[in-house]
């Protein structure tokens, strides 16, 4: 999550009652532990383009990241129930780019900063 958060730091995180786009949340898959942004919400259509995501057809703002990468990913909607997770730096981040949508139930918390 650099250039937000680095490895090692110490997070304060609330439980979740809800998720919110741009919040970050930690959530389980598998025997993993991630904590990631939340990009897409259930229903939402996105597109990533030049290391850009858009949303539902508008390029959404993302004032927090740190370098673009240049994956595409064109026209993916979020299921219901689900969520699309990035990490801010796009260009080392294992996330839903890889291991794909994530169950809101699997979400535990919501970091605060």
């Amino acid at each position: 999550m650099s250039p937000n958060l680095d490895d090692g730091e110490i997070v304060v995180m609330k439980k979740a009652q809800g998720v919110e786009r741009g919040e970050i949340i930690f959530f389980r898959s598998e025997n993993y532990n991630y904590i990631k942004r939340v990009i897409g919400l259930p229903g939402d259509r996105l597109d990533l383009k030049g290391g850009r995501v858009y949303l539902n057809g508008s390029l959404l703002e993302e004032r927090y990241l740190g370098q673009l990468d240049q994956i595409e990913i064109e026209s993916i909607h979020v299921p219901k129930d689900h969520l699309f997770v990035l990490g801010d730096d796009r260009l080392n981040s294992i996330d839903s780019r890889h291991f794909g949508f994530i169950p809101i139930k699997n979400v535990e918390g919501i970091i605060l900063q």
